[in-house]
């Protein structure tokens, strides 16, 4: 019964994710703009990126925040998106994005002049915006809070970040969980919304801190935070040990 149950629920999200995309394809060709961007970034770039769905949803999400700030942990084919939305909102000041791979840092530098010297640059990114992007390499080390322990990036310039979206640093077997998020949350005297890119360990300890904050549909690979506060990140245990039973059994 319970292997009918799982093949069942299977063939639900796979079903989920297809009608999802599908819906997504035909958003994205009604935003020209961003439909001509994403191809161009995926023809040009080596890294995996996003599903049409995900970048519609973080195009989205960062037309909704308005952040002045935003920080991007794993720099790759959605730095152009997050500059496209914050140069079109038309506040943003600056957007940090990290990377501890030197090479895939020289990679993404050399990719960043290829799309702002492109015949449609002033279109994606009015004001020819390019110093809206920082690149930063940076190593990682392993920190804790509370009793999570995780990587983040040693060198994350101190900005007001009011978004982050986390897709890095690289997983390994001893640090499968980012605490970037966490960092910038101990020092932000604002709400944070926040994107995570798969990571489900991530997204697990965030549902234990954030609660109903944590947003996941089926068809989705991300999760969306929104308005995380520092004080939810020092929550009472009652509360964490609550909201990880709930990610166990369920509602």
């Amino acid at each position: 019964m319970m292997k009918l149950y799982l093949k069942l629920l299977k063939k639900y999200f796979k079903y989920c994710r297809l009608s999802a995309e599908k819906a997504a394809r035909l958003s994205l060709r009604k935003n020209r703009d961003l439909h001509d961007l994403v191809k161009e970034v995926n023809k040009q770039s080596e890294s995996t990126g996003l599903s049409n769905v995900g970048y519609l949803r973080l195009y989205k999400m960062l037309r909704n925040i308005k952040p002045e700030y935003a920080l991007e942990c794993g720099t790759g084919k959605s730095t152009f998106i997050i500059a496209h939305a914050m140069s079109q909102n038309g506040n943003g000041r600056k957007l940090v994005t990290m990377e501890e791979s030197e090479e895939w840092a020289k990679k993404q530098r050399e990719l960043l002049a290829n799309i702002f010297s492109h015949k449609k640059a002033n279109v994606w990114f009015p004001d020819r915006t390019e110093n809206l992007i920082e690149l930063v390499y940076s190593p990682t080390i392993i920190e804790r809070h509370r009793i999570w322990a995780g990587s983040c990036y040693e060198n994350i310039i101190d900005y007001p970040y009011t978004f982050i979206m986390v897709d890095g640093p690289q997983l390994t077997e001893e640090c499968f969980i980012n605490l970037d998020l966490i960092n910038i949350l101990k020092k932000s005297n604002s709400p944070v919304s926040v994107w995570i890119d798969g990571r489900w360990a991530t997204v697990a300890m965030c549902r234990a801190l954030f609660g109903d904050k944590v947003i996941s549909k089926p068809g989705w690979k991300h999760t969306e935070i929104y308005s995380a506060t520092r004080e939810d990140i020092f929550r009472d245990l009652k509360f964490i040990r609550k909201e990880m039973f709930i990610m166990v059994k369920g509602r």
